[in-house]
């Protein structure tokens, strides 16, 4: 219900910045019929999947696939209203990964542990906020997470089944999975040293012999959904260099890895959960060396270092974005269920062991589920930038030259003359005025990343958004709050002479 609820937020409008870097390709490559997607910032796996939702679907939206801005008359960063239909479809399809995802995070604790411990697993990534919020976006993390969990999962039954029959098939099944979630976001190949350590043995010989299966299994499942790998390299790898400088770009003074791990505590995890999760790192930290079996100890071990490996990379660069952080979930919350379920079982009845584990485990999932109902609630309201494209229509002239910035309406540019720049800081104040500008329409989405961390705007970012909030006439505001949502939207006038 979490996952579906509100999937259609900001109809018929696609609102959230990414998408379209999803969507986009898959129209190309079904108008075209070229499977390149000339475009590698992400790697292929869920654009394919939107192209053939959009080849299935054509038949009955009839909408163009044209994706040229200037064809359209809208912005590089929007889709078309008749195109509504294609990502819908494709959130529809990310939604139902992220099902998939909750039950099979339920099925590696179970391997795991018990039965309870991947209910409880299960309860905690289905009450993380983070998820919930990006299950309802046609994007790659969640997708790329269920996928990773997959892996997660045959590592476990990997480790459970060294030296027998069905180790060749858990190791094989746990690299394709690791090799499909690379080809879906690139870093959830990170996952592919779990089954790694599970291999590793006494016998060089023998390392060696499964880590060439798990690379193996790897290698085909990730160039299976990104072929041009192979045919079109030098694009690939120019896509994944520019995705780098992106992170680059952004400045941060204080260093990202206390925001992250603040945002996990506060809002993606939830305090209880948060503490829960960091117990159970420790926890298997402990197991590692524990453990009876040196598989198991190689398990655990996997579990504590591949996060924290992956935290440090992503809290390395400047710039930030929550959604990093799904990546993350699955081995979060497979140990902090089993520091709970180890926890119950320190009681001596077995009863009493089992209630103050369910109890246990509802406290502290509740608050992230009330969090996710409240979350998906507002998106069930008219957005503010729908409420603004509205005034916009019925109050200014047509001819009127307008800038607008992303996270803003999505205004055609049939009545009005429209230029759209990603943050208006960009350009200086002069450069609107050159160019004959009579309103800014900004999106506190974008100015808020101005005024404070990442600083999206760079260095003149600050001082141009305060320059118009203190100078400028106001002309409209519209503010999320009791029966609205989206980001706070302003509209300036821009005096001349």
């Amino acid at each position: 219900m979490l996952r579906f609820w509100a999937i259609d937020w900001g109809a018929p409008y696609v609102y959230h910045p990414d998408e379209h870097l999803v969507l986009h390709p898959a129209l190309d490559i079904v108008r075209d019929g070229d499977l390149n997607p000339h475009w590698f910032q992400y790697p292929s796996l869920l654009i394919y999947l939107q192209a053939g939702i959009v080849a299935a679907a054509q038949p009955f939206v009839r909408a163009p696939l044209t994706t040229d801005p200037v064809l359209n008359h809208i912005g590089p960063w929007d889709v078309l209203r008749a195109q509504w239909p294609f990502a819908l479809g494709g959130r529809l399809a990310v939604a139902a990964f992220a099902v998939a995802g909750i039950w099979l995070l339920y099925s590696a604790g179970a391997r795991y542990g018990a039965a309870p411990l991947g209910m409880a697993a299960a309860l905690f990534l289905t009450a993380s906020v983070l998820h919930n919020e990006s299950s309802h976006y046609l994007t790659t993390d969640v997708p790329a997470t269920t996928l990773l969990t997959g892996a997660l999962l045959f590592s476990i039954a990997a480790a459970q089944s060294l030296g027998t029959q069905k180790e060749p098939r858990q190791l094989a099944a746990a690299g394709l999975c690791a090799g499909l979630a690379a080809a879906t976001k690139y870093t959830a190949g990170i996952v592919l040293l779990v089954p790694l350590f599970v291999a590793l043995s006494s016998s060089l010989r023998l390392s060696v012999r499964r880590g060439a299966l798990i690379v193996g299994a790897a290698a085909i499942g990730f160039l299976v959904a990104c072929p041009f790998v192979l045919f079109d390299f030098p694009a690939v790898w120019g896509g994944i260099l520019e995705q780098r400088h992106n992170y680059l770009r952004g400045y941060n003074p204080g260093g990202n890895w206390r925001w992250y791990l603040e945002y996990l505590y506060w809002t993606g995890l939830g305090r209880p959960g948060a503490i829960a999760c960091a117990l159970g790192l420790f926890y298997a930290l402990i197991r590692s060396v524990a453990d009876r079996t040196w598989a198991g100890r190689r398990l655990h071990l996997a579990f504590v270092i591949v996060p924290v490996v992956y935290f440090a990379v992503i809290s390395s660069y400047p710039s930030r974005a929550e959604r990093n952080l799904i990546i993350l979930l699955p081995f979060l919350c497979l140990m902090g269920a089993a520091v709970c379920w180890r926890s119950a079982q320190l009681w001596r009845q077995q009863n009493a062991a089992t209630v103050v584990f369910i109890i246990g485990v509802l406290l502290m999932g509740s608050p992230g589920i009330s969090a996710s109902i409240s979350w998906d609630r507002q998106r069930t309201f008219p957005d503010t930038r729908a409420l603004a494209l509205q005034w916009i229509d019925s109050h200014l002239p047509a001819g009127s030259r307008i800038a607008r910035e992303q996270y803003t309406p999505q205004v055609p540019d049939a009545r009005l003359h429209v230029t759209y720049v990603w943050s208006l800081a960009w350009r200086d104040y002069a450069w609107y005025l050159d160019q004959g500008t009579d309103y800014l329409v900004v999106s506190s989405n974008v100015y808020n990343r101005a005024l404070q961390p990442p600083y999206v705007g760079g260095v003149a970012g600050p001082g141009f958004y305060r320059f118009i909030f203190d100078h400028l006439p106001l002309m409209a505001e519209f503010v999320p709050g009791i029966g609205t949502s989206g980001p706070t939207i302003r509209i300036y006038q821009v005096p001349h002479g």
